[in-house]
């Protein structure tokens, strides 16, 4: 499935979570046009043709790419606006995860 990088031209809640204007997420294809439709994107709309293949730690992630990760993986951030706390809500996400898979 195509993904793209887009980048909000205000303020906006995109499924459950809070982002500023200037933050980027990446997108499929389904969402970009609910997105162009409410004119929440910049035009500068940046088609992705592979997945990354280096993940960054989570301690080392900006909080637009926590954001976008959170959003990915559906980590429910509602209320939790600080670096550390989004760092902290990945984290529990991630050894519910694992503790799932064992």
């Amino acid at each position: 499935m195509t993904q793209f990088k887009v980048t909000f031209n205000r303020n906006v809640k995109f499924g459950k979570n809070p982002y500023r204007k200037g933050d980027t997420v990446i997108i499929h294809e389904e969402q970009l046009n609910v997105l162009k439709d409410s004119k929440v994107i910049t035009s500068n709309i940046e088609e992705l043709l592979e997945t990354p293949t280096e993940q960054k730690e989570i301690e080392e992630m900006t909080v637009p790419e926590l954001k976008e990760y959170a959003s990915e993986h559906n980590v429910d951030l509602t209320g939790i606006t600080k670096k550390e706390d989004i760092q902290e809500a990945i984290q529990s996400y991630l050894e519910e995860i694992n503790d799932e898979n064992h």
